[in-house]
């Protein structure tokens, strides 16, 4: 089954608002990194992990790390195929990714929430590896 297939079937399992996220989400990342790129994401603000599903669905050989103040992460039900190939982290995690850069640090629909969100905006930054990308979406 292509990658792509896996996406369709993945994004008929999300509720609407995350359907509209992932198809931005992809049609960005498509622009960045190829289909087999290996890379690492940070998904800051992962909530049910939904996002890191899609990511981890079509792009096979990334790997990443989820961090959110509550565990509602539901990825192995939405992707059971990301299994082995996440890490997740309760807020705060700042000792857990001491140290650690990524290629690709997801944000989406958390800075509005935060009340010193330029902050935690500069924050991020400290986890994107030269030449990597910050993705972020404010609802």
């Amino acid at each position: 089954m292509s990658n792509y297939c896996r996406y369709k079937e993945l994004i008929a399992r999300l509720d609407i608002p995350d359907q509209e996220r992932s198809h931005y989400l992809v049609n960005d990342l498509s622009k960045a990194f190829s289909i087999d790129k290996t890379f690492t994401f940070l998904d800051m603000g992962a909530g049910s992990g939904s996002m890191s599903a899609v990511v981890l669905s079509i792009y096979r050989s990334s790997k990443g790390e989820l961090v959110d103040v509550i565990s509602r992460l539901k990825i192995e039900q939405l992707a059971p195929e990301t299994k082995g190939r996440f890490l997740q982290h309760s807020w705060p995690a700042e000792e857990k990714l001491s140290g650690k850069q990524f290629d690709l640090v997801l944000s989406m629909d958390v800075l509005e929430h935060i009340p010193d969100w330029k902050t935690a905006l500069r924050n991020l930054f400290k986890y994107v590896r030269n030449n990597g990308y910050l993705y972020i979406h404010k609802c």
